[in-house]
């Protein structure tokens, strides 16, 4: 419907990979017995998994239960129900959730068996309004949620919207009107459920405008672009959609990427969801690869395909972008492909780590630096980085503090470049010397030190007799992170023997010394 939220999970239709069976985790377990009528009861327990699962119920008047209900609907969050129960009656029940690729229900995730008893009346108390109601608009629709009720004898919610009831819902807290009308204002109430009937009073209600505005704008496909031969595995890259403006709640974006042979996108070749959006160096883009066998091409030589886009806000989901059709090669060599690319600063370094998408095996990187995000980029690596089984990692030196560097990343295989990304080095904030390295040494070591400001700065080496052996700095210096080497000789450029000697960092307000080792 364009409106509910999109999952932040990778799926791929029409392949023969394996399906995913692991074992679901089961948390955060809650049940309620509730008598509904004179005669009878009922059993309600909600629970969560970490994947997407079936859910089951065994239950019964013994530890050996006996009585099962299915419910094959996928989800993550479950709330499962055994009616017609007796009053004033203990019962045993286990709760059990199957992955939803495991449609065999072969590896079952149970709890462990529990047990409570049922009330021996009903309870005809009328229950308490739920609490904090938000709406959120979006195009021809409205989310509304709020607070569960305090009352324990809740098993239900009643929407309205103008004072008429347009749903209910079971312990959920939350519900989505999809025959909102856009440009009017819609008014909306909850009321509580008992298991009798009860409903509490009727609250105030929250109002909402939903709009044609009030989703994420259509990003624009940019390649490969009509009519384009490309890879059996290429990189589709769209222009980002822009967030509704000013609901900084809903800023970040995410994007979903689909790929069919026809145009209705009946039958799709391959989908993704909840990819983050890029920046003007390294776009948002999407691989065509599979995460199950990512050696195993999805598309097939010399096909037609369309693909389209579409942007979501954890809230609602905008239009898709126009359908684009290209025409897949095995003439054309496949692109790398980023998996994820971050910098970080590190006392004075900076440090680049990335990773590319599964089953790729490029000669390596280089890496480019600059002062601008557009121009000037220089490659800063001696030779080729090349990866480990966790991925790439490269760290600069030769920088300075207060200064924004850019970054970008060329793959040597195919040319393909990413980036850029940026970080600004940040001054230290105190004073410190480090230990000397190596340490022992022979015949030279380095001497590591850290001013948080501009200031004059004197580092001075003694032999054990507090006698002075050579003066290593004595200027002022700008804030940042310093070293200096120490070839092992003294201030008249003789070698010094072997033995024990001090180091001493001294600044208007800082004064420390260490020891080094020298061995010959």
């Amino acid at each position: 419907d364009g409106n509910g939220p999109t999952a932040t999970a990778t799926l791929v239709v029409n392949t023969t990979a394996e399906a995913d069976t692991a074992r679901p985790v089961i948390s955060s377990v809650s049940r309620q017995a509730l008598a509904t009528t004179d005669t009878t009861s009922q059993l309600a327990v909600t629970w969560s998994t970490d994947i997407l699962s079936t859910h089951l119920i065994e239950y019964g008047t013994t530890a050996d239960l006996g009585l099962t209900i299915k419910d094959e609907t996928s989800s993550t969050n479950h709330t499962i129900t055994a009616s017609r129960l007796g009053l004033n009656t203990r019962y045993y029940f286990r709760i059990g959730s199957a992955s939803a690729n495991d449609p065999q229900n072969e590896r079952i995730a149970y709890s462990a068996v529990d047990s409570l008893i049922t009330p021996a009346v009903p309870d005809t108390a009328t229950p308490l309004a739920p609490e904090n109601l938000t709406s959120v608009p979006g195009n021809g629709a409205v989310r509304i949620r709020w607070s569960a009720s305090t009352s324990d004898n809740v098993t239900g919610y009643r929407i309205s919207r103008d004072g008429v009831a347009i749903g209910t819902v079971g312990m959920d807290t939350e519900y989505l009107d999809l025959s909102a009308v856009n440009g009017q204002s819609q008014t909306y109430s909850v009321q509580s459920i008992s298991a009798v009937g009860n409903t509490s009073a009727l609250p105030a209600g929250v109002s909402a405008v939903p709009n044609i505005e009030q989703v994420p704008t259509v990003p624009s496909n940019g390649s490969p672009a009509t009519g384009d031969t490309v890879s059996l595995a290429p990189t589709l890259i769209v222009d980002n959609a822009s967030p509704v403006f000013g609901d900084a709640n809903r800023a970040l974006l995410t994007y979903e990427f689909q790929v069919s042979t026809d145009i209705d996108f009946t039958m799709l070749t391959a989908s993704s969801t909840g990819i983050s959006g890029g920046t003007s160096g390294n776009p948002t883009n999407w691989q065509i690869r599979d995460p199950v066998r990512p050696t195993t091409d999805l598309l097939e030589n010399n096909v037609a395909y369309w693909w389209r886009a579409r942007a979501n806000d954890t809230e609602f989901t905008g239009d898709w972008s126009t359908p684009t059709l290209f025409i897949t090669s095995t003439a054309i060599p496949t692109g790398i492909s980023l998996a994820t690319f971050a910098a970080e600063e590190d006392r004075g370094m900076v440090s680049l780590d990335w990773s590319i998408a599964a089953g790729q095996e490029p000669e390596g990187f280089h890496v480019l630096r600059s002062l601008s995000q557009d121009r000037g980029f220089q490659r800063i690596t001696a030779g080729v980085v090349s990866g480990t089984e966790t991925g790439y990692t490269f760290t600069d030196y030769d920088v300075r503090v207060n200064m924004v560097y850019y970054y970008m990343l060329e793959a040597v295989t195919t040319s393909d470049t990413f980036g850029p990304i940026t970080i600004k080095v940040s001054p230290p904030d105190d004073f410190t010397l480090d230990q000397n390295f190596p340490n022992p040494f022979n015949p030279s070591t380095t001497i590591r030190y850290e001013i948080p400001k501009q200031t004059k700065v004197i580092l001075k080496v003694y032999n054990l007799l507090g006698q002075e052996v050579k003066t290593l700095v004595n200027a002022t210096q700008q804030a940042g992170f310093h070293t200096i080497i120490w070839t092992g000789r003294n201030g008249a450029g003789n070698a010094v023997s072997s033995g024990l000697y001090f180091y001493r960092l001294e600044t208007g307000e800082f004064s420390r010394a260490k020891k080094m080792l020298l061995l010959k």
